[in-house]
């Protein structure tokens, strides 16, 4: 049997195929999976302005996966690269969401409302994201090199 030599594929073609496959991953619920082809169909685009459907569904998984800060992370580079779309509405039902389906102890619990609150203040939510913080500080240690972080955010304007 004489081997076929490798077909090589374009860029747009490998996106078809990863594409495809993260439809797959998702409907099986295969969510590290579908995360690693998010980044790898980020890396085939143009890396200066990736598509916004890939960042939401990467942050939405981040969500699902309790990767708190990196969901942040797409977050401030969906900001960064798609100023004014509202693509961070649609990631804030999708953390209340995960906030409903996830039991965790007080110290994640902390993390999602921090995060939450950094949602409702990019979403330009202020009086919602100022009560949320004083929530926070209220339960926050004054010796936590994040107390004073917690305080300035108590001092939002409306």
């Amino acid at each position: 049997n004489k081997s076929q030599p490798k077909q090589i594929r374009t860029a747009s073609e490998l996106w078809k195929i990863k594409h495809n496959c993260l439809v797959l991953q998702l409907q099986d619920q295969a969510y590290t999976n579908a995360l690693k082809t998010c980044q790898q169909i980020t890396k085939l685009q143009d890396e200066e302005r990736p598509e916004f459907r890939i960042l939401v569904t990467q942050a939405k998984l981040l969500i699902r996966l309790d990767c708190y800060s990196n969901c942040l992370k797409v977050l401030n580079q969906l900001d960064l690269i798609y100023p004014g779309l509202g693509g961070l509405e649609e990631l804030y039902k999708s953390l209340k969401f995960a906030e409903n389906q996830v039991i965790c102890d007080g110290h994640e619990e902390q993390v999602k409302r921090l995060l939450e609150a950094q949602i409702l203040y990019k979403l330009e939510k202020y009086p919602n994201a100022k009560k949320l913080y004083s929530d926070l500080l209220k339960d926050s240690d004054p010796n936590h090199p994040e107390f004073q972080d917690l305080k300035q955010n108590t001092q939002l304007k409306n």
